[in-house]
């Protein structure tokens, strides 16, 4: 199969592939998405067969607006008023779904999670195809999430009919998923929409906390985020540095990647971040697959778990694997 790269000027042939029961990659704010018609149980299926995706691990589905949620979710005033304050935007409730909805989309759970992408392109092609689309990031399973087309190319190449092309990513990081279904509204997976700002608009919310069973949400239950070499977390700049140095004397070809002037010595292998966690955020899975393409192993600094370095933390965690040093 061809893959083809197009810009916005390909939204109209992304929604007739969809219509016709196909996948297709496309741009959001996060990350790139493949989605497919949510209530097309054979178009969903190309996704899992596409990534490699592991058949318990849910779908987000993907709004245009408000009203389109109920096609899919039972809406609630809560979620009303979450996604006026938040979207179009990187938040995903989780709901009660509607029967009409299959199962394949939410691996069988009776909730699903409904997301409004504030990127022109992804909200286009929603409206275009007249449908609901179902997707989850456009990389090959449990590998580093995509911000740029050629992310997805790299992955998804011969296995994809087309890839909307609607520039690199101006969050970064995958939405934040909070389950509205329990007593607690609950964040499964932290993102740019963090806790100290849902806290305006609700009087409790909690993070997930606890063995994972059932993923009721993407981003749980699997490695994910990884590169293809190895990646360990470091609590310090002088942890990074003698970490860096061992693997040197080993022969390795070794990176520090970290917020910028987290090493100073400048001999050494170093990928800078930026300096807000906004940029750290958007520039993070970028920097991670350019430097997989050139070294062998990876340190990465250790944020902070407040605000959004909290969710850069959640993603660094599964990427090394746990592996701090």
């Amino acid at each position: 199969m061809e893959t083809k790269i197009k810009g916005i000027d390909g939204i109209e042939e992304g929604a007739r592939i969809i219509k016709e029961g196909g996948i297709v990659a496309f741009a959001t704010e996060t990350v790139y998405g493949l989605g497919a018609d949510a209530f097309n149980e054979k178009a969903v299926a190309k996704i899992f067969e596409a990534k490699g995706r592991p058949q318990d691990n849910p779908l987000i589905v993907h709004i245009a607006g408000i009203e389109d949620a109920q096609r899919a979710a039972e809406l609630t005033d809560t979620a009303v008023k979450l996604f006026k304050a938040f979207s179009p935007g990187p938040l995903t409730l989780v709901l009660k779904k509607k029967k009409e909805l299959p199962y394949a989309v939410t691996a069988g759970l009776d909730t699903v999670g409904i997301r409004m992408p504030r990127h022109y392109a992804a909200r286009a092609l929603i409206q275009k195809s007249q449908t609901l689309i179902a997707a989850p990031s456009a990389n090959s399973s449990t590998r580093i999430s995509p911000t740029t087309a050629l992310h997805v190319y790299e992955d998804m190449r011969g296995k994809i009919p087309l890839i909307i092309d609607g520039g690199d990513c101006a969050v970064g990081i995958e939405s934040t998923v909070l389950d509205l279904t329990g007593n607690t509204p609950q964040i499964l997976r932290p993102g740019a929409v963090t806790i100290e700002m849902l806290l305006k608009y609700l009087p409790e919310v909690k993070n997930f906390q606890g063995e994972i069973k059932t993923a009721p949400s993407p981003g749980m239950k699997y490695k994910h985020y990884a590169p293809i070499v190895d990646c360990v977390l470091s609590r310090t700049a002088l942890s990074a540095l003698k970490e860096y140095k061992r693997a040197r004397a080993e022969g390795k070809k070794a990176v520090i990647m970290g917020r910028k002037g987290y090493i100073s010595d400048k001999s050494v292998d170093f990928i800078d971040l930026g300096q807000t966690s906004e940029q750290i955020a958007r520039n993070l899975y970028r920097k991670m697959r350019e430097a997989e393409k050139i070294y062998n192993l990876i340190i990465i600094e250790e944020f902070s778990r407040k605000d959004l370095e909290y969710s850069i933390m959640n993603r660094l965690i599964k990427s090394s694997q746990g592996v701090i040093i």
